[in-house]
């Protein structure tokens, strides 16, 4: 099994961690269109990039990574969202998970999601969803997996 560290990302890994967020925006292309249109490439870059910047940025997100060899591998972001007048008011969110192909089935997803739950319950986090393609079984599997169960379905249509 190799040695994989869980750490939190630092601007100077940016540039790995963006291009792990539009491989994985790559994967949703080649799921069902959404419809909401879908995302211009060259737009999508500047969003992600700007998104994770305020990512990194921040005092209520965490953009985790897994290094492996002083390479970075897989990488989660979580944050915190407040909903006052919940009953569970501070709920963390999971986001653009990404492993490397060659390295899925190590464990590395449940680590990084392991380490976002320890990081939420530190923020006094009381639980933590997570949204995925209805039709990304792999997702589908992962995530129940991991505890999570979907609880409402949202559907949309264009006008």
């Amino acid at each position: 099994m190799p040695e994989i560290e869980i750490r939190s990302a630092m601007p100077p890994d940016s540039e790995t961690v963006l291009e792990m967020w539009l491989a994985l925006q790559q994967l949703a292309d080649e799921l069902p269109p959404q419809n909401f249109g879908a995302p211009q490439p060259a737009a999508m870059r500047e969003q992600l990039s700007r998104q994770l910047d305020a990512t990194l940025d921040s005092d209520i997100a965490q953009v985790l990574v897994a290094e492996l060899d002083n390479r970075l591998v897989a990488t989660l972001a979580v944050y915190l969202s407040a909903k006052p007048g919940y009953q569970l008011e501070k709920c963390g969110v999971f986001y653009s998970l990404w492993v490397e192909p060659g390295l899925r089935r190590l464990n590395i997803g449940r680590r990084l999601v392991a380490e976002g739950h320890r990081w939420l319950k530190e923020q006094g986090a009381c639980s933590a969803q997570v949204g995925w393609h209805c039709a990304n079984q792999q997702a589908n599997r992962f995530w129940q997996a991991c505890g999570f169960q979907p609880y409402e379905t949202i559907a949309g249509r264009t006008l």
